[in-house]
């Protein structure tokens, strides 16, 4: 079964440009650096105003759980924690998943209709 790996980060005030965009370029380099995952991220883009102060958010998807064992201590990983603790975010907020699709795929759960 999948993971879903969610990662929000409240930037420390006065962090460079450069630090966060190098953060990301890592962050895009997973998939084919690390395998077994893919990944969407960016700052928020909602008009809810719900983001209590993070300024980034990313969500891995890990084929499985070996997926995510093997991406914790891979060093493009490291390197990318590197990278955040070189000025240490404000706030990191890490939450994992299992990751059912859907409805139906959840047990327990009435599918609509």
């Amino acid at each position: 079964m999948s993971i879903v790996h969610v990662v929000l980060i409240q930037w420390p005030s006065g962090v460079s440009p450069a630090r966060v965009e190098r953060a990301r370029v890592l962050a895009r380099e997973f998939p084919d650096r690390i395998g077994g995952l893919s990944i969407v991220e960016g700052p928020s883009v909602s008009g809810e105003g719900l983001e209590r102060g993070n300024d980034y958010g990313m969500v891995v998807t890990f084929r499985d759980r070996n997926a995510l064992e093997h991406y914790l201590p891979h060093p493009v990983h490291q390197e990318f924690v590197r990278v955040l603790e070189e000025q240490p975010p404000a706030q990191v907020t890490v939450f994992d998943i299992t990751g059912a699709s859907s409805a139906a795929e959840t047990p327990g759960s009435t599918p609509p209709g």
